[in-house]
């Protein structure tokens, strides 16, 4: 049951269907406790950095790594929200690390350690 809605809540594509989603199962097995609540915020810091042009989040050690999206020919690289967020992040230099590592850019923050920081600073970004 556990794997099943894991995989449900993969698929969840709104902050609608994701209340409903969570009103579903504390109907079945009552409110919800933190794991499942941070489980929630994960979706959410996923649905976030998408937006904001990275194809893969990595959180541990107390850093945040964003790999953007691998096509370098990508329309997005030439985008104002792309120039945007590399213009955020060159004003914030001591705390982001913009890298290049086998043709994948991503960009290393540190000081990020928990799901909650890293929404805020994405949305920050946005």
């Amino acid at each position: 049951e556990k794997i099943r809605l894991y995989k449900e809540m993969d698929t969840v594509e709104s902050e609608k269907e994701l209340s409903a989603l969570f009103a579903s199962m504390e109907d079945r097995f009552g409110p919800a406790p933190l794991q499942a609540r941070e489980l929630a915020d994960t979706v959410r810091l996923r649905w976030l950095a998408m937006e904001l042009g990275f194809e893969k989040i990595v959180l541990k050690n107390n850093l945040f790594i964003g790999y953007f999206i691998s096509n370098q020919m990508s329309g997005y690289y030439k985008s104002a929200k792309f120039e945007s967020l590399l213009n955020f992040i060159q004003r914030q230099n001591r705390r982001f690390e913009l890298k290049e590592q086998n043709e994948k850019l991503y960009v290393i923050i540190k000081r990020v350690d928990s799901i909650e920081k890293a929404y805020k600073l994405l949305s920050e970004m946005r």
